[in-house]
């Protein structure tokens, strides 16, 4: 008998794939996971409901020098990668409103190349304004890899941190 002919007893297959079995009647994989939060993956703690939207085709979250950015942000902001939650929008386009604010809770949300239509809210604002949804606060903003490189965004964008934030000026 090869090694290509092995031939698994049913009952074995329950046992040795229990966390990711194919159901063929939900059409549906199983994970483990029960929420919508647990099934898009986000880089943080997301334990003070922050989340910052991104879009990036090229990697999982950020590159280097955008998560470097983006933890300068942080610093200045007194938050750290524990209180919030990195999405890519490129990796999960369904994603709306309604699930910001009700899988993650999403107090603040800032959106980095992410359009408001996008996300199905009813309105567009300005960048870098800050604009109050239901129990959310939004502000919306180029991708962070234009705003590293351009001082006036730079400078724009920390005025709506600060008002979000409600930091000293």
């Amino acid at each position: 008998m090869s090694i290509d002919n092995i031939r698994i007893p049913n009952s074995l297959y329950k046992a040795l794939y229990k966390n990711n079995l194919v159901d063929l009647q939900k059409k549906s994989i199983y994970t483990g996971a029960s929420s919508t939060e647990s099934r898009i993956a986000f880089l943080g703690g997301n334990e003070k409901h922050f989340i910052f939207l991104v879009k990036n085709e090229e990697c999982k979250f950020l590159n280097d020098s955008e998560l470097n950015f983006l933890s300068s942000l942080l610093s200045a902001c007194n938050i750290t990668m524990a209180d919030i939650a990195v999405i890519n929008f490129s990796n999960c386009r369904e994603l709306d409103h309604n699930t910001l604010s009700s899988k993650f809770k999403g107090s603040k949300v800032l959106c980095f190349g992410v359009s408001a239509d996008e996300i199905d809210l009813p309105f567009n604002i300005p960048y870098f304004q800050v604009q109050p949804f239901k129990e959310s606060q939004y502000i919306f903003s180029p991708e962070l890899k234009v705003i590293r490189e351009d001082t006036e965004a730079k400078k724009q964008l920390w005025g709506g941190l600060q008002r979000l934030f409600n930091l000293k000026r």
